[in-house]
């Protein structure tokens, strides 16, 4: 604003003294003006342009994420099973949480997998989560049956398997590889 009432002062001082001066003057003066235009216009547009999301951080961050929360969800069930008295069902949770724990650490070593193997984090934890949270219930209620026991190990049991599968899937590419590797020697 000081600049512009600055500019203003020098033109009316240039059309009393010299009109050549005032024409060029007013020139000069319109483009300086021009410029701080366009210099505050380029400023709010930097200003309000929001960064383009780098995809390949997003996706890196997403699976820091993930993996925090499964281990969360592991946690969660080890202390859930740790109040669960029957012995089978104790002993057979805990192998598929050390299971899911070792799928855990491939994908802390291979995360571009974690976007491949979603079913792990979003069906087969929460489902241990949901069988081993309403088994402690039942037990702590009273009311466990010997024929509940045998569904539940038997549930275990698939989710185990369901995880053996999981785990031997990460591993098929790095297989491929060495086996068309043997067959090339």
């Amino acid at each position: 604003l000081l600049a512009i009432l600055l500019c203003a002062g020098v033109l009316i001082a240039a059309k009393h003294f010299s009109p050549p001066i005032y024409t060029l003057l007013l020139w000069i003066v319109s483009i300086v003006i021009l410029l701080i235009l366009v210099l505050v216009g380029a400023v709010f547009y930097l200003a309000m342009k929001k960064p383009k999301p780098d995809p390949a951080k997003e996706e890196k961050e997403s699976g820091l994420r993930t993996l925090s929360q499964g281990r969360n969800q592991i946690m969660n069930i080890r202390r859930t099973l740790n109040r669960i008295k029957s012995p089978a069902i104790k002993n057979s949770g805990m192998q598929v949480c050390s299971d899911a724990e070792k799928i855990l650490s491939v994908f802390r070593q291979k995360p571009e997998q974690i976007s491949k193997n979603r079913s792990f984090f979003n069906f087969y934890l929460p489902t241990l989560a949901s069988i081993t949270e309403k088994y402690q219930r039942v037990e702590q209620s009273g009311t466990a049956s010997s024929d509940l026991e045998n569904k539940v190990l038997e549930h275990l049991n698939h989710i185990q398997s369901a995880f053996g599968r999981q785990y031997d899937s990460l591993f098929a590419g790095d297989l491929l590889d060495l086996s068309v590797e043997i067959e090339v020697m």
